[in-house]
């Protein structure tokens, strides 16, 4: 599966954001992880719009997380911003879709990847960062550390997103 610019920018941004105990403006987060600031602009509107984001007004406003990092599934914000993840296009469209024999084979693919997606949360993906070494998630917009979603397995960690 090959997943757009659009959702690896998301992707890590929110993480970053994540990592974060306030609300953090574009610029901050642009210049952090290196993602053109209009693009990332563009792409917050859209995390905003779907729900996983707060947008905060004022001299010290930003964006902030919507729910805990815990309640976050990287799933959601991958389908958010690619609409549509599939790994061949027999999924979609494809002249053969009523004869393919493989095609069994690539439903049960993508339903492996999206229940991988789907488990893994942001606190996850915060806890396996290997330049953050963690073991607790502190979940700062509601001042609580959880570490019931840590034990979970991930499929995506930042080795998988680009630089």
């Amino acid at each position: 599966m090959k997943l757009s610019t659009k959702t690896y920018y998301g992707l890590r941004a929110i993480i970053c954001l994540a990592e974060e105990e306030k609300p953090c403006s574009v610029r901050e987060i642009s210049a952090k992880e290196k993602i053109p600031r209009k693009y990332l602009e563009k792409i917050f509107q859209e995390l905003r719009s779907d729900g996983f984001l707060i947008s905060h007004k004022g001299s010290s406003g930003g964006y902030s997380l919507a729910r805990p990092s815990t309640k976050i599934k990287a799933g959601d914000i991958i389908m958010a911003l690619e609409k549509e993840a599939f790994l061949t296009k027999c999924q979609t469209s494809c002249p053969m879709a009523g004869q393919c024999t493989a095609k069994t084979f690539w439903k049960e693919m993508q339903q492996s990847f999206e229940s991988s997606f789907r488990k893994t949360t942001l606190a996850n993906l915060i806890s396996k960062s290997p330049e953050k070494g963690r073991n607790k998630v502190r979940n700062k917009h509601y001042g609580r550390e959880d570490t019931s979603q840590l034990a979970a397995g991930s499929f995506i960690s930042k080795k998988h997103v680009k630089k």
